[in-house]
């Protein structure tokens, strides 16, 4: 069908959208109806608007209602005469008697059995069974009325196939596919020609709307778009850059969703008649979710404890001094527990309930001040404090940069949803928040509304099929209150990503303690080299000449999750470049890495590195040398770089202060050194150009030349300081000095270039043992160094190692000695 036809059905349709219906299906997921479907109520077509008024549209609605009404009663007739007659032949053929045996009973149920479709649920065990895979059924606030009906179709009270049942039957048939064949069908979809064709098989005459096939060609467009960037499309489509990004990342829209969908109902209903009921267990046994439980995290204050807290409290007036002071003294009387969350119930307090209506105003208003004030009472880096009807929740999170689930608290962790099912009902039982799901996930949201930051409001928690997840905070604070180990936690996360949920990491290792520390300094030590973070998606961007060094990093990256992402050579810079999902970018912002220009913005390491420990320093060390160091005459060199002026316009961007006089700058101006086939404008004053312009005969030159040295030193570059400072920490000594002034003429900036290097053979060779850089090229650069000195030199140093405690790789101890 050309794409003429299709725009033609499309005009027909003359109301501006995608002319389809769409039915709710369970988790408040809207399911467009575009084609055949499994099992799904009859789509009807939509009214002519230009050639119909409202009246008759609406008469033809009613009529087309109360034509398919009759069809589908027509349809539960002819089944129930069908069953009735199936039920005679049944009686007539064995000689069925008014006191059937049981053996007779049983005969009839296997026969009916064989007699159903692949898929269907026949019994109310089966339908159990069935709803436990998908929570978020019973999340829907009809729920109880529609199980109702299921209950009374298998009492035998109904006829027609309640759309509860029919609904889990079509998401059931979905996974059983998925469970059999790795994943759902693989449909190809890759240009326009190949959705002309599932229109085509689906739709045949059926219009098409035409802004839907539009934004269908707009797609494919942008998917075959290269070497244009995302403002650039974004410019040129009419569109957002987000939008941009998403569909670069393939998140498709309405219509190649629809067809997609329709395509993949399609080929399981196709399976599904392939596959034998017989094969099928008719009633398995009811399996709950296997997500571990620990025991309960939460803290509960006594009665008693309760009143004594509140005996304050002035029955005239409450303020959130009176709150804060009750919960000091509750938190006081914990004793020896390592609770970190605090459950109250404040109906036991004492108060009255005009004085606890006083008490949730007060909270109401003034909820962040008494957060803040909690934390600097009772003397923690964090403290939560929520209220859920007359429940007092206070949550103390413990913070650290070793503890994945603490890092990640930005993103959104997904779930299979019976396992989100589980945690849900744990976590609203231990916190008091309800009795049925439903009561438990809404009073959860609502604590989450409270005690952490949240993008979409009552959203922090949500079970809904596959796309089940909880925000990073929730998963903190919902791990404390069943207390739940990591190693446990991270067994049933699914993915991690942002709230969209493309992308990401899946299954995730939640590192904590000594393993974690020790990884995240080797990904700082790359990260602050040769990686770029992008401020607005926190993307890593990974460049690096060698192939083997990368896939070396890369399996250092698989150690906290999988990911798809392949290099790709860029050509004008001879480098493959490597984009890593936001996670990591996420987790390099949290352990102090900075986004954006890290020349301009010259952060050093975390404030706790001297704390790491001795693997977890020779872990950056390894990493950092093999992006940046070399080795040059018996040392290990690397350089860094730090701004000390800029142009008007990246100053105020970063909130930059220069730090040079306009005389300096001129000096470099009048006395830098323009090598050849440096770029255009670039002005070099090297430091030994710099001492000679001390001792220049003129003496405003000397002058400023020696303001100039002063102003590099009062600025120095805080990373390689913290590098020095790191490597003398496990004996390596190494020298530090600024190499090179440059003036960048066109921008106006002006950086700084500062040289490490290990101070002696000695050293070169304490970190040739300890800490070599993780990379091909060097490691064979340093083994043929090393192989140039004397014996008894090299072993004189691994002793010295050895009798420090340190631990050396058997690789390198068989090359050393």
């Amino acid at each position: 069908m050309g794409k003429r036809a299709i725009r033609e059905r499309g005009r027909r349709t003359g109301d501006g959208h995608d002319g389809e219906t769409a039915t709710e299906v369970p988790g408040g997921e809207v399911r467009p109806e575009t084609g055949p479907e499994l099992e799904r109520p009859h789509r009807q077509e939509v009214s002519d608007a230009e050639d119909v008024s409202p009246v008759e549209a609406l008469v033809e609605d009613a009529i087309g209602e109360l034509q398919a009404r009759e069809a589908r009663e027509r349809e539960v007739s002819d089944r129930v005469d069908d069953a009735l007659a199936e039920l005679a032949d049944i009686e007539e053929n064995e000689g069925r008697e008014r006191g059937k045996t049981e053996e007779s009973f049983e005969g009839k149920e296997e026969h009916a059995r064989q007699k159903r479709e692949f898929g269907e649920i026949g019994t109310k065990e089966e339908f159990d069974v069935a709803l436990s895979y998908h929570p978020e059924v019973e999340l829907k606030k009809s729920f109880q009325e529609q199980l109702e009906e299921v209950v009374d179709y298998y009492n035998g009270n109904a006829c027609e196939k309640p759309s509860l049942l029919s609904d889990l039957e079509y998401l059931e048939l979905r996974r059983k596919y998925v469970e059999a064949n790795g994943g759902l069908p693989d449909i190809e979809m890759d240009s326009i020609q190949d959705l002309n064709e599932l229109i085509k098989k689906h739709r045949g005459d059926e219009p098409v709307c035409e802004k839907s096939y539009e934004q269908a060609e707009t797609y494919f467009q942008i998917r075959n778009e290269s070497g244009k960037s995302q403002h650039q499309l974004a410019e040129e489509y009419d569109c957002s850059q987000s939008k941009i990004s998403n569909i670069q990342r393939g998140v498709e829209i309405g219509l190649i969703k629809d067809m997609r969908k329709t395509e993949e109902d399609e080929i399981i209903r196709e399976w599904a008649r392939g596959q034998d009921v017989s094969s099928e267990d008719s009633v398995r046994e009811y399996e709950e979710p296997t997500m571990p439980i620990g025991q309960t995290g939460v803290y509960r204050v006594s009665p008693e404890v309760l009143r004594d807290s509140f005996v304050h409290v002035d029955s005239g007036e409450i303020s959130h001094c009176d709150v804060v002071d009750a919960i000091e003294k509750m938190h006081s009387r914990m004793e020896s527990s390592d609770s970190r969350v605090i459950l109250a119930d404040l109906s036991k307090s004492g108060l009255g309930p005009e004085e606890l209506s006083k008490l949730r105003d007060s909270f109401t208003d003034e909820r962040m001040l008494v957060n803040e004030t909690v934390r600097e009472r009772i003397g923690v880096e964090q403290a939560r404090v929520g209220l859920v009807d007359d429940r007092l929740y206070v949550w103390i999170p413990h913070v650290t940069p070793n503890d994945m689930v603490s890092v990640w608290h930005t993103e959104y962790y997904y779930f299979e949803s019976r396992d989100m099912a589980s945690i849900v009902d744990e976590v609203g039982s231990n916190l008091e928040l309800g009795d049925s799901r439903l009561e438990k996930l809404n009073n959860i949201n609502e604590l989450m509304n409270q005690m952490i930051h949240v993008d979409v409001p009552g959203n922090a928690v949500k079970i809904d099929g596959s796309r089940s997840r909880m925000s990073g905070e929730a998963v903190h604070l919902l791990r404390d209150v069943i207390d739940l180990g990591n190693k446990e936690l991270e067994s049933k996360v699914t993915k991690v990503t942002g709230i969209n949920g493309h992308g990401g990491l899946v299954r995730p290792r939640l590192l904590e303690g000594k393993e974690l520390e020790t990884w995240r300094a080797g990904f700082i030590g790359a990260a602050v080299s040769d990686c770029h973070l992008r401020p607005k998606d926190s993307i890593v961007e990974y460049y690096e000449e060698s192939l083997e060094r990368l896939e070396r990093f890369r399996g250092r990256l698989r150690e906290l999750g999988q990911f798809e992402n392949e290099p790709e050579y860029i050509e004008r810079d001879r480098v493959y470049r490597l984009k890593l999902p936001n996670p990591y970018g996420r987790a390099l912002i949290v352990w102090g890495v900075a986004s954006g220009d890290k020349t301009i913005q010259n952060r050093g390491l975390s404030l706790d590195f001297r704390e790491w420990s001795p693997e977890a320093k020779c872990r950056y060390s390894s990493e950092m040398t093999a992006e940046e160091g070399c080795i040059s005459s018996g040392r290990c060199i690397w350089p860094r770089s730090n701004a000390v002026q800029l142009g008007t316009s990246k100053a105020a961007m970063y909130q930059f202060q220069t730090s040079l006089s306009s005389d300096e700058v001129q000096l470099i101006k009048d006395r830098g050194i323009r090598w050849s086939g440096d770029f255009e404008g670039e002005k070099n004053i090297p430091l030994g150009l710099i001492d000679a312009l001390k001792k220049d005969s003129d003496s405003h030159v000397s002058e400023v030349a020696n303001r100039l040295e002063e102003s590099i030193m009062k600025n120095r570059n805080r990373l390689i300081d913290d590098e020095r400072d790191l490597h003398a920490d496990l004996g390596i000594e190494v020298t530090v000095k600024p190499v090179e002034i440059t003036l960048y003429e066109l921008s106006g900036r002006v950086s700084v270039k500062w040289e490490a290097k290990t101070s002696s053979a000695e050293s070169t060779i304490r970190l040739a043992i300890l800490c070599p850089p993780n990379h091909p090229e060097k490691e064979v650069a340093l083994k043929k160094w090393l192989s140039t000195r004397k014996p008894e030199d090299i072993q004189r140093v691994l002793e010295e190692i050895e009798n420090e405690g340190f631990d050396v790789s058997n690789d390198w101890r068989d090359y050393v000695t």
